[in-house]
């Protein structure tokens, strides 16, 4: 044997006996077979639709599975390379061939359905646009104590779509408070000479916050479809936006937010030429007392493709395993809560978070969304309406059966000037199939039901103070929940009972793989 061949020989052995390497190894290893046998396509309620996004994980959350996964693999492998190349190499040109193999073989027809995106650029995306943690947000609320996210989210959306609806008219003036004008001229030129119309918000994340002595800043980050043109064409479009005002402005009530009038006076917008109300005479077009976009950066525009179809058997997700993330100081803060509501009792939530689950995942399953009306703020009403009429519309159905509701865990106990929200780790199982029109299985498995968790988050107006309700009822009045419109109104007693006045309300679902607390 000569020399060279001896040391080399020396090197492979030596690293096979190193407990790091093999640690190395065992992880590569299993997450190359992973790779090959990670099929999944959750589609129950929030549970990872990529039908118009192309992303493993879209709805309620962001980040997560595969993608990570690759992430973490192709750092270990360069990291062997550089330490064993002899070892590193071959598992670098195995792990490559993998990802081939997968997407070549694993993703389905591509002349019928997209392909799960699994590429490392994506996955570093998907990072780096992840959602604000609470301690930016909190920097932002010790300037603004009347500053509230939720509130903030859904102003938001409400600009965002008067702003597509603005572009396509090309009536301007009564969204400048809101909405500089060079933003609005370059959406003209980019959507609206095709017109923009249904638009349906799939997910809205605030990805950065900034609080200065001069102005503060809010980054959101929209995932949507937008019908463009005669004829409609539908459209993935993923587009970041970002929000100013002056450092000084605080947070008006929700009522006037949305109402989205002159944020000193109220009253409907009318600007004269330098920008001021023509009621009060409130300079109103930069920011100065209300959130003004400034900057809209389109990231991705694609066109809208059926949901990926795969297979999975039954069994445990990945997410029963992963370890619960819990707010610090949970204890002290759950203490304050129910000194503040005397009547609240744990068990009783749960049972309201119980109702609501099976609510919402039977609404789902029959394809029925409007069912779960009562149950879902507008905004998760809205963004789970995305994925189902993405079914619907390619002659889908995602069919439901078996659901049960194992455990409910407090992991979260937070407030603001307007709400306050718990957010629940949940723990369930459910028979999850993908079914055509014609009610064969497509996609997942109708025979061998999944364990799986997730984290909910519920919220309600501050001072409700009142136990929860029946789920099978109006809050407000108690009658039936069989007239409820798609303004989430009671038909009975005209209460809007979507907004947490009255009860409970499931606000957000994050799949475990990308919630951060």
């Amino acid at each position: 044997m000569s020399p060279i061949r001896d040391r080399s020989v020396g090197v492979v052995l030596y690293a096979l006996t190193s407990p790091r390497a093999l640690r190395m190894l065992a992880v590569v290893g299993l997450g190359s077979l992973a790779l090959l046998a990670a099929l999944d396509a959750e589609a129950r309620v929030g549970g990872g639709q990529g039908f118009s996004s192309g992303r493993s994980s879209s709805s309620g959350g962001s980040g997560g599975g595969d993608s990570d996964l690759l992430i973490d693999i192709f750092i270990l492998l360069l990291h062997l390379c550089i330490e064993y190349p002899a070892i590193g190499v071959p598992l670098l040109l195995v792990f490559l061939a993998a990802v081939a193999i997968r997407v070549l073989f694993f993703s389905g027809d591509r002349s019928h359905y997209e392909h799960r995106d699994i590429g490392l650029g994506a996955a570093l995306e998907e990072r780096r646009y992840g959602r604000a943690s609470e301690n930016d947000l909190a920097t932002l609320v010790e300037a603004d104590p009347a500053f509230s996210e939720p509130v903030f989210l859904d102003f938001a959306g409400l600009v965002h779509r008067r702003a597509l609806a603005a572009a396509s008219s090309r009536s301007f003036e009564p969204l400048l408070p809101f909405v500089d004008e060079a933003v609005l001229e370059e959406l003209s030129k980019r959507f609206g000479y095709r017109g923009v119309g249904d638009v349906v918000v799939g997910s809205t994340r605030i990805t950065g916050v900034s609080a200065g002595f001069e102005e503060q800043r809010l980054e959101v980050v929209f995932e949507t479809n937008y019908a463009l043109g005669e004829p409609t064409e539908q459209v993935f479009v993923d587009s970041r936006w970002v929000f100013r005002r002056d450092a000084g402005a605080i947070s008006l009530e929700p009522e006037s937010t949305l109402a989205m009038g002159c944020p000193s006076c109220g009253n409907p917008v009318e600007t004269t030429a330098l920008g001021a109300c023509t009621t009060c005479g409130t300079a109103i077009t930069r920011g100065q007392l209300q959130w003004q976009v400034v900057e809209v950066v389109v990231r991705e525009v694609r066109p809208v493709q059926p949901p990926a179809l795969h297979r999975f058997g039954g069994g445990d997700e990945p997410s029963v395993r992963l370890t619960t993330v819990m707010q610090d100081g949970l204890g002290a803060r759950l203490r304050r809560f129910k000194g503040r509501h005397p009547e609240f009792d744990s068990e009783t939530f749960k049972d309201r978070v119980k109702g609501v689950y099976l609510a919402v995942q039977d609404a789902w399953s029959a394809n029925r969304w409007n069912d779960a009306r009562p149950f879902v703020t507008d905004p998760l009403f809205q963004q789970l309406r995305f994925w189902i009429d993405g079914y619907v519309r390619h002659g889908l159905r995602n069919h439901l059966e078996d659901v049960t509701l194992h455990r409910v865990q407090i992991v979260k106990v937070q407030d603001d000037a307007w709400y306050e929200s718990i957010t629940v780790r949940i723990w369930g199982s459910m028979k999850d199939s993908t079914q055509n029109a014609a009610g064969e299985v497509v996609a997942g498995n109708a025979e061998i039901a999944r364990n799986f968790s997730e984290y909910w988050t519920f919220l309600r107006a501050s001072g409700t103070g009142a136990d929860s309700k029946p789920s099978t009822s109006c809050p407000s009045c108690g009658a039936p929940l069989d007239r409820i419109g798609s303004t989430g109104v009671c038909g009975y007693c005209d209460s809007k009972i979507t907004t947490g006045r009255f009860d409970w309300v499931l606000s957000r679902i994050d799949q475990c793989d990308g919630y951060r607390g």
